[in-house]
């Protein structure tokens, strides 16, 4: 019998490629949980997202994005130190990030994971192009 893995993924969760993936590791019978930060201000409902991912566990981390920069640092602070805390608590096998624009820069503060990250179409098609930073996480 294969191992059971911790994994968490950290995802937007209103996205359906997110729902396909975790729903199958949580299926075939992996610990499965979700870091988001999607402050479901598109009209989804946080009961129905939750239902959707049933068994897995959701973490949502925060509130809306800020729009002045010294607020968005401390935010993005916040963010840091909160996903942290979930982290050591969880002590996952295996970190999965959706997209290469904010959900794989968290994970250069949780160095002591192994860690993969699937890029999306505008990942490729648009940021990378634009986005040197991206471009680098990519490698």
């Amino acid at each position: 019998m294969r191992k059971k893995l911790k994994i968490i993924f950290f995802a937007d969760i209103v996205a359906e490629h997110t729902l396909r993936w975790v729903t199958y590791f949580a299926k075939i019978g992996h610990e499965v949980r979700i870091i988001s930060w999607n402050d479901l201000s598109c009209g989804y409902r946080l009961d129905d997202v939750k239902n959707s991912f049933h068994p897995t566990r959701l973490h949502i981390v925060s509130d809306r994005r800020p729009v002045n920069k010294f607020a968005y640092i401390v935010w993005i602070a916040s963010l840091i130190r909160k996903i942290r805390r979930i982290f050591l608590n969880i002590q996952p096998d295996i970190i999965h990030s959706h997209s290469v624009g904010s959900y794989a820069w968290v994970t250069l503060f949780l160095l002591s994971t192994k860690s993969v990250m699937t890029p999306w179409g505008t990942d490729v098609l648009i940021d990378m192009k634009e986005y040197a930073k991206n471009r680098f996480l990519s490698l």
